[in-house]
């Protein structure tokens, strides 16, 4: 019962909050950098996170917000799976127009773990990985404080959506219809993978 004025207060504070500015992450490159980091992105959508991730990181990382933005708008128009090709490319939170960080560390050999719901945004980002040579691995599963099978997905989501999570009900017109897909727990994908630092780690679940 102590437990639920401070769980509202924070349910209070994410519902009233607004796509992550860069400038918190400017004042902490320098704290967390290191030689050999790892970057978990729970969430990924299309991958926007990693991708800045690595410009602010990864030694001679050169892709940026735009090529990014531009293979995968192509993608999704070559394969008609758009929700809104260009607009729908860019995201809810439009990283897309994102500048260079503004602080960049760069030398580090820097890895990516992208775990994403949508199964047509997780081929999106298993293309994008490949073309632009991304060091790190797509997974996907839906984020969880448990492994299993049995959560719910919803079907007939266009590719470049992102603001659905796993529910039964409808959203933004999308049919109700669902299917079961992997839930995981970063404790035990870190634990799996032998993993014991995570150097960045982002979380954007519904």
């Amino acid at each position: 019962s102590h437990a639920m004025p401070l769980c509202n207060a924070s349910l209070a504070l994410a519902l009233a909050s607004n796509c992550p500015a860069s400038s918190w992450q400017d004042v902490i490159t320098h704290a967390v950098a290191s030689p050999s980091m790892l970057f978990i992105n729970a969430g990924a959508n299309k991958g926007f996170g990693a991708n800045s991730f690595l410009q602010r990181f990864h030694s001679g990382w050169t892709v940026t917000s735009d090529q990014w933005h531009n293979f995968q708008t192509e993608q999704m128009q070559r394969t008609k799976r758009a929700r809104n090709t260009i607009k729908g490319a860019c995201g809810a939170c439009h990283q897309c127009k994102d500048p260079p960080p503004q602080v960049v560390f760069g030398k580090a050999n820097a890895k990516v773990i992208a775990i994403e719901l949508m199964t047509s945004n997780f081929h999106l980002l298993q293309s994008t990985f490949r073309h632009f040579q991304v060091p790190g691995t797509v997974v996907h599963a839906a984020v969880g404080d448990v492994d299993g099978l049995g959560d719910i997905e919803p079907v007939l989501v266009k590719q470049g959506q992102e603001n659905l999570g796993i529910s039964i009900g409808s959203a933004d017109g999308v049919d109700n219809l669902t299917r079961q897909v992997t839930l995981l727990s970063l404790d035990n994908l870190t634990a799996s993978r032998g993993i014991s630092d995570v150097s960045w780690l982002t979380i954007d679940t519904e």
